[in-house]
């Protein structure tokens, strides 16, 4: 299965990657293979999971947490 990876196509907005330009998967030198064994394991290579705040709260409550590690409580709104 082919690694999609989404590019900017307006020219006229900032961070424009040409059509031309290789994948960032072949500009890291990773192979398709090499990414999808990265990337569905990585929860366990670095020991926590990864997503959007109310992602990871999902998660920790699906597997009974009490915490997901590199979680923040969210800092008080400047006085």
């Amino acid at each position: 299965m082919p690694v999609q990876i989404v590019r900017q196509i307006r020219q006229d907005k900032r961070g424009f990657i040409s059509p031309n330009t290789p994948s960032i998967i072949q500009r890291l030198g990773l192979t398709d293979e090499d990414w999808l064994a990265f990337s569905t394991g990585i929860e366990n290579q670095f020991s926590h999971s990864v997503g959007q705040r109310f992602q990871l709260q999902t998660y920790a409550k699906n597997h009974q947490l009490k915490r997901v590690k590199g979680l923040r409580k969210p800092s008080a709104p400047p006085a």
